[in-house]
Protein backbone atom coordinates (compact mmCIF):
# COMPACT_ATOMS: atom_id res chain seq x y z
CA UNK A 1 0.00 0.00 0.00
CA UNK A 2 1.32 3.24 -1.02
CA UNK A 3 2.71 5.45 2.00
CA UNK A 4 2.25 9.48 2.54
CA UNK A 5 4.77 11.76 4.67
CA UNK A 6 3.50 13.87 6.71
CA UNK A 7 5.26 17.23 8.46
CA UNK A 8 4.45 20.53 9.68
CA UNK A 9 5.80 23.70 7.80
CA UNK A 10 4.58 26.97 9.75
CA UNK A 11 1.23 26.65 10.59
CA UNK A 12 0.03 23.85 8.07
CA UNK A 13 0.38 20.09 7.39
CA UNK A 14 2.32 19.09 4.48
CA UNK A 15 1.84 15.28 2.73
CA UNK A 16 4.92 14.16 0.43
CA UNK A 17 3.69 10.69 -2.07
CA UNK A 18 7.28 9.86 -2.86
CA UNK A 19 7.70 8.03 -6.43
CA UNK A 20 7.44 4.25 -5.54
CA UNK A 21 9.49 3.37 -8.76
CA UNK A 22 12.49 5.12 -7.73
CA UNK A 23 12.73 2.30 -4.62
CA UNK A 24 16.50 1.34 -5.20
CA UNK A 25 18.56 -1.60 -5.08
CA UNK A 26 21.12 -2.31 -2.41
CA UNK A 27 24.32 -3.59 -3.22
CA UNK A 28 26.40 -4.64 0.07
CA UNK A 29 29.15 -2.65 0.38
CA UNK A 30 30.85 -0.05 2.37
CA UNK A 31 27.52 1.53 3.23
CA UNK A 32 28.03 4.73 0.97
CA UNK A 33 25.17 6.08 -1.57
CA UNK A 34 26.74 4.70 -4.70
CA UNK A 35 26.24 6.67 -8.74
CA UNK A 36 23.72 4.91 -10.47
CA UNK A 37 22.34 5.41 -14.02
CA UNK A 38 18.64 5.89 -12.69
CA UNK A 39 18.48 6.52 -9.16
CA UNK A 40 21.03 6.27 -6.44
CA UNK A 41 21.32 3.32 -4.68
CA UNK A 42 23.15 1.89 -0.84
CA UNK A 43 26.52 -0.31 -2.12
CA UNK A 44 27.39 -2.95 0.08
CA UNK A 45 29.36 -5.95 -1.06
CA UNK A 46 28.30 -9.44 -2.09
CA UNK A 47 24.95 -9.31 -1.34
CA UNK A 48 21.86 -7.50 -3.35
CA UNK A 49 19.07 -7.09 -2.30
CA UNK A 50 15.56 -4.52 -2.98
CA UNK A 51 15.42 -1.63 -0.51
CA UNK A 52 12.54 -2.27 2.13
CA UNK A 53 9.67 0.50 2.30
CA UNK A 54 10.63 1.93 5.41
CA UNK A 55 14.02 2.04 4.32
CA UNK A 56 12.93 3.95 1.28
CA UNK A 57 10.93 6.26 2.89
CA UNK A 58 13.28 6.99 5.18
CA UNK A 59 15.58 7.86 2.09
CA UNK A 60 12.87 10.31 0.64
CA UNK A 61 12.52 12.19 3.74
CA UNK A 62 15.50 13.21 4.86
CA UNK A 63 17.26 13.32 0.93
CA UNK A 64 18.28 10.58 -1.89
CA UNK A 65 15.14 9.85 -3.24
CA UNK A 66 12.94 11.69 -6.24
CA UNK A 67 9.72 12.80 -4.99
CA UNK A 68 7.89 13.89 -8.05
CA UNK A 69 9.12 17.87 -8.14
CA UNK A 70 11.64 17.77 -5.82
CA UNK A 71 15.73 16.72 -6.96
CA UNK A 72 17.57 13.38 -5.52
CA UNK A 73 19.66 15.34 -3.23
CA UNK A 74 17.05 17.96 -1.45
CA UNK A 75 14.69 15.53 0.35
CA UNK A 76 11.02 16.29 1.05
CA UNK A 77 11.42 17.15 4.85
CA UNK A 78 13.61 19.93 6.22
CA UNK A 79 16.33 19.31 8.12
CA UNK A 80 15.29 18.91 11.72
CA UNK A 81 11.56 18.81 11.12
CA UNK A 82 9.58 15.63 12.96
CA UNK A 83 7.75 13.52 10.13
CA UNK A 84 5.47 10.27 10.28
CA UNK A 85 4.19 8.39 7.53
CA UNK A 86 0.69 7.49 6.90
CA UNK A 87 -1.42 5.40 4.23
CA UNK A 88 -1.84 7.68 1.13
CA UNK A 89 -5.54 6.87 1.82
CA UNK A 90 -5.53 8.28 5.13
CA UNK A 91 -4.76 11.73 2.71
CA UNK A 92 -8.01 13.46 2.09
CA UNK A 93 -8.59 13.20 -2.18
CA UNK A 94 -9.94 16.74 -1.83
CA UNK A 95 -7.65 19.22 -1.49
CA UNK A 96 -9.86 22.15 -1.52
CA UNK A 97 -9.14 22.92 2.42
CA UNK A 98 -5.52 21.99 1.98
CA UNK A 99 -4.44 24.60 4.08
CA UNK A 100 -6.47 23.49 6.83
CA UNK A 101 -5.10 19.77 6.86
CA UNK A 102 -3.83 18.62 10.52
CA UNK A 103 -2.77 15.21 11.79
CA UNK A 104 -5.17 13.46 13.57
CA UNK A 105 -4.59 11.28 16.32
CA UNK A 106 -4.77 7.95 14.43
CA UNK A 107 -1.58 9.63 11.95
CA UNK A 108 -3.71 10.48 9.22
CA UNK A 109 -4.87 13.80 7.57
CA UNK A 110 -8.12 15.72 9.02
CA UNK A 111 -9.91 19.12 8.24
CA UNK A 112 -9.24 21.88 11.07
CA UNK A 113 -13.16 23.12 10.30
CA UNK A 114 -12.61 26.58 12.14
CA UNK A 115 -9.72 27.15 9.82
CA UNK A 116 -11.57 25.59 6.59
CA UNK A 117 -14.32 28.11 7.77
CA UNK A 118 -12.21 31.20 7.79
CA UNK A 119 -10.72 29.76 4.01
CA UNK A 120 -13.83 29.54 2.58
CA UNK A 121 -15.32 33.21 3.78
CA UNK A 122 -12.01 34.64 2.27
CA UNK A 123 -13.29 32.77 -1.03
CA UNK A 124 -16.63 34.07 -0.64
CA UNK A 125 -15.09 37.61 0.18
CA UNK A 126 -12.78 37.54 -3.17
CA UNK A 127 -16.10 36.51 -5.25
CA UNK A 128 -18.28 39.14 -3.48
CA UNK A 129 -15.45 42.00 -4.28
CA UNK A 130 -14.87 40.88 -7.74
CA UNK A 131 -19.03 41.11 -7.78
CA UNK A 132 -19.02 44.52 -6.07
CA UNK A 133 -16.37 46.00 -8.95
CA UNK A 134 -18.91 45.00 -11.48
CA UNK A 135 -21.50 46.78 -9.83
CA UNK A 136 -19.76 49.76 -8.66
CA UNK A 137 -19.16 50.48 -12.22
CA UNK A 138 -23.00 50.27 -13.14
CA UNK A 139 -23.80 52.20 -10.33
CA UNK A 140 -21.34 54.87 -11.32
CA UNK A 141 -23.41 54.90 -15.00
CA UNK A 142 -26.62 54.81 -13.41
CA UNK A 143 -25.71 58.22 -11.35
CA UNK A 144 -23.64 59.61 -14.32
CA UNK A 145 -26.63 59.23 -16.92
CA UNK A 146 -29.45 60.68 -13.72
CA UNK A 147 -31.10 57.01 -13.94
CA UNK A 148 -32.16 57.37 -10.35
CA UNK A 149 -34.77 54.20 -10.38
CA UNK A 150 -31.17 52.04 -11.65
CA UNK A 151 -28.38 53.34 -9.36
CA UNK A 152 -31.29 52.76 -6.70
CA UNK A 153 -31.47 48.98 -7.92
CA UNK A 154 -27.90 48.38 -8.28
CA UNK A 155 -27.06 49.84 -4.73
CA UNK A 156 -29.40 47.52 -3.38
CA UNK A 157 -27.26 44.78 -4.94
CA UNK A 158 -24.54 46.45 -3.34
CA UNK A 159 -25.74 46.01 -0.55
CA UNK A 160 -27.08 42.32 -0.38
CA UNK A 161 -23.33 41.57 -1.27
CA UNK A 162 -22.18 43.71 1.42
CA UNK A 163 -24.27 41.98 4.10
CA UNK A 164 -22.89 38.06 2.70
CA UNK A 165 -20.28 37.54 5.54
CA UNK A 166 -22.54 38.47 8.20
CA UNK A 167 -25.94 36.45 6.43
CA UNK A 168 -24.23 33.54 5.78
CA UNK A 169 -23.66 31.10 8.66
CA UNK A 170 -20.67 28.79 7.72
CA UNK A 171 -20.69 27.40 11.21
CA UNK A 172 -23.32 24.53 10.35
CA UNK A 173 -21.18 22.48 8.31
CA UNK A 174 -19.69 19.92 9.97
CA UNK A 175 -17.49 18.47 7.15
CA UNK A 176 -15.47 19.61 4.69
CA UNK A 177 -18.20 18.53 1.78
CA UNK A 178 -20.93 20.34 3.61
CA UNK A 179 -18.80 23.57 4.19
CA UNK A 180 -17.83 23.63 0.37
CA UNK A 181 -21.79 23.05 -0.76
CA UNK A 182 -22.36 26.51 1.37
CA UNK A 183 -22.56 28.93 -1.15
CA UNK A 184 -24.85 32.08 -1.80
CA UNK A 185 -27.75 31.36 -3.88
CA UNK A 186 -27.42 32.90 -7.30
CA UNK A 187 -23.23 33.75 -7.30
CA UNK A 188 -21.63 31.47 -10.13
CA UNK A 189 -20.06 28.54 -8.80
CA UNK A 190 -17.56 28.31 -6.22
CA UNK A 191 -14.20 27.94 -7.84
CA UNK A 192 -11.53 26.35 -5.19
CA UNK A 193 -8.41 27.70 -4.54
Amino acid sequence: MTKSILWSAGEGLRVTTPVYSQMATVIESDGAWSAHPKRPVLVYPGRITPETESEFLLRVAEGGAATGALAPEEGAVPKGVAWSVCNATAVPADKTFRQAWTQDAAGGVSVDMAKARAIHMDRIRSARNMALDRLDKLYTRARGQNKQAEAEAVESQRQMLRDIPQTLDLSMAGTPEALKALWPAGWPPNIQG
